[in-house]
């Protein structure tokens, strides 16, 4: 695992989450808005080329989880739960069950 890419994409979350809680909360439409730092996460670990359960995928979930956690106004914990979770099942999922011809390597 690359260090260097996991502190560029630690970097790029906390800037996504930043943006999400600060700026774009003033376009959300009737009080919907989506939630981009989940969305990447959730992508992230579906179309990684590493099928491993412990992969950057994992980190990157909980990294989102940790920076949606401290500026939401809920429970500490419960996005950084959620996320890593379904960063696990996901990985279980595309491993076992879906076979995506351009992330396999050639």
């Amino acid at each position: 695992m690359n260090y260097y890419k996991l502190l560029i994409l630690f970097l790029i979350i906390y800037f996504l989450t930043i943006l999400q809680t600060s700026f774009f909360v003033h376009f959300g439409f009737s009080g919907i808005l989506p939630n981009i730092t989940i969305v990447l996460a959730i992508l992230w670990n579906i179309f990684e080329r590493d099928k491993k359960i412990f992969s950057s995928g994992l980190f990157i979930s909980a990294f989102a989880g940790f920076f949606l956690d401290i500026y939401s106004e809920g429970y500490l914990g419960v996005y950084t739960i959620l996320l890593t979770a379904s960063s696990v099942i996901i990985k279980k999922i595309v491993r076992k069950y879906v076979r995506i011809p351009f992330t396999e390597k050639s």
